[in-house]
């Protein structure tokens, strides 16, 4: 497998933006967004192998640091950082996908969330990401912008 040969690797998709957004939910602002992320990367542990830059907490996650938390079990996959320690992980976990006798498959999103408390997952509080207003090409509904919520 190719990405073997790289230490991480950095997944964005195409309806990302970097920013906070502001409290009034309809717009975002860049200013810190830099120093916030280097902060966090300075507070990542060593053994880290998932970090995202915006996570919806489905159960809540606890403080790690000042600037991140650890991920219980979290949803959106529009910015985030894979080690390579994480890499076979992942494969096996979604590899269910291709069983024909699976019969029901979750969103990716939900799927690698379930794996979460059971590994060195942390996402960057306050997000320094978030999904852009839109029509969703996957579910064919409006969406406001979207950021994470506290622990």
């Amino acid at each position: 497998m190719l990405v073997r040969k790289y230490s991480s690797v950095l997944i964005i998709e195409d309806d990302n933006s970097f920013g906070i957004v502001n409290p009034d939910l309809v717009s975002a602002n860049l200013s810190g967004v830099g120093t916030l992320f280097r902060k966090a990367m300075k507070e990542l542990p060593k053994n880290w192998e998932m970090v995202y830059f915006m996570s919806q907490p489905i159960r809540p996650s606890r403080y790690f640091s000042n600037h991140l938390v650890r991920n219980r079990q979290g949803i959106y996959l529009n910015a985030y950082a894979v080690n390579h320690l994480m890499y076979d992980t992942l494969i096996n976990h979604l590899s269910k996908i291709y069983r024909p006798d699976n019969t029901h498959i979750s969103p990716v999103d939900f799927e690698i969330s379930l794996i979460h408390e059971f590994h060195q997952t942390f996402s960057v509080t306050p997000s320094i990401a978030y999904q852009v207003e839109g029509l969703s090409s996957i579910t064919s509904n409006e969406y406001k912008i979207y950021r994470q919520t506290q622990p």
